[in-house]
């Protein structure tokens, strides 16, 4: 018998629907709203797949890293490293740090503050730069933010946010 074929979402509604019950090794805190918006450009059934496969590669890099053994590495050094039968995303989509003029900007940085669960830090939020890049051309461009806690005191990657890119100094 032929194995089952996965759903691959063709709209963000759709990603939201399958993420919160798909995603076991991953804490999505992301605005569900924010990515649904995705939805009003005629690019977003291109881009929900790709932000699917950012996802499942996620959660496959949180997995391997709650191992047993553990990974060791970064989310993009996992995509590199291409472990044997696990999903990982195109290294150059992959950035793990923002540009210091983001990272030292207090009006960027506080664009890039998400909601954590409070065993990672009791102000509920922090600063997620890492993040993937689901489109690099156009105004809106789709990232999806995370923080690796991996190795911290949920053992998860958290998703933060998925949505239009964020303010920077090209875009403000």
């Amino acid at each position: 018998m032929p194995p089952v074929e996965e759903s691959v979402p063709m709209s963000f509604a759709a990603l939201n629907e399958l993420a919160h019950g798909r995603m076991r090794h991953l804490i999505l805190t992301y605005d569900k709203s924010r990515a649904g918006d995705l939805d009003d450009d005629m690019k977003s059934s291109a881009w929900a797949p790709k932000a699917w496969d950012a996802l499942l590669a996620l959660d496959s890099y949180s997995a391997y890293s709650a191992d047993g053994e553990g990974f060791g590495g970064t989310f993009r050094d996992f995509c590199e490293a291409a472990p044997h039968g696990m999903r990982t995303y195109p290294v150059t989509r992959v950035a793990m740090v923002e540009s210091d003029s983001v990272r030292n900007d207090k009006k960027f940085r506080q664009h890039r503050m998400f909601f954590v669960p409070p065993e990672v830090d009791a102000s509920r939020k922090v600063f997620m730069e890492a993040h993937i890049k689901i489109d690099n051309k156009g105004r809106i461009a789709p990232r999806i933010h995370f923080y690796d806690d991996t190795s911290g005191a949920t053992g998860k990657v958290i998703v933060g946010y998925i949505g239009p890119h964020l303010p920077n100094t090209r875009t403000n």
